[in-house]
């Protein structure tokens, strides 16, 4: 069986469908005139969509990791665990890092500082993740990635992410994988959360045209 999952570090997401990240997208692109993006239409868009509160709260106060090692991931979407009876248990899942969090320096010249910090870690032996399920309760807003569940939530401990080692960015074996987030094994469903579904269609969309790319440069897709 295989099971492929893209993470990311915030919790939530500023909105709850494909056509409002579209739009944040188009809020968030660099202006021509100065190569970033133009703070007034991102202030726009937050206040034409209040769904954002939560990720903004997140975005306020987050402090970025000196280290891949040393990160939490998260589903962001909800997904569906069904039992031995055919039961449906929607869940959430995050990895928490067995690495201490420093903060990443003001100043960093390295443009590859994080994957080579991460290959000098395992270079010493491996890393790992704790990975926890949050289980959550009827009323909480499953199909909804901008809406955070209550901290005090249940979470159960599934088990530990184990990295031995890490190859370049363009020539590991994972170069040519999709990671999309509806690959799943027995006993792990997608919910009806709208963004799920667009994220499966963009990252195949996104792996087709990067083999493409790779097919034109002689590189095998």
């Amino acid at each position: 069986q295989v099971w492929r999952t893209g993470m990311n570090n915030p919790p939530v997401l500023a909105v709850s469908t494909p056509q409002a990240f579209y739009e944040q997208v188009l809020a968030g692109a660099p202006d021509p005139a100065t190569g970033k993006p133009d703070p007034g239409r991102l202030q726009a868009f937050f206040a034409a969509h209040p769904e954002s509160a939560a990720f903004r709260q997140w975005a306020a106060g987050y402090k970025p990791s000196n280290s891949f090692a040393s990160t939490q991931y998260h589903s962001i979407n909800a997904f569906r665990l069904i039992d031995a009876s055919g039961a449906a248990h929607p869940v959430r899942w995050q990895l928490e890092p067995q690495t201490a969090f420093a903060a990443l320096p003001a100043q960093v010249d390295d443009k590859q500082f994080l994957q080579h910090d991460l290959q000098q870690r395992l270079a010493q032996g491996p890393l790992r993740w704790t990975l926890r399920l949050v289980l959550a309760e009827p009323g909480d807003a499953v199909n909804d990635p901008a809406s955070p569940w209550p901290a005090e939530r249940r979470s159960v401990d599934a088990g530990t992410l184990v990295l031995e080692q890490v190859d370049g960015p363009e020539q590991g074996a994972c170069r040519d994988l999709n990671f999309d987030p509806l690959i799943l094994p027995r006993g792990i469903q997608a919910s009806a959360d709208p963004i799920l579904a667009a994220r499966s269609a963009a990252y195949s969309e996104s792996f087709n045209r990067r083999s493409r790319e790779s097919l034109g440069t002689g590189a095998h897709p």
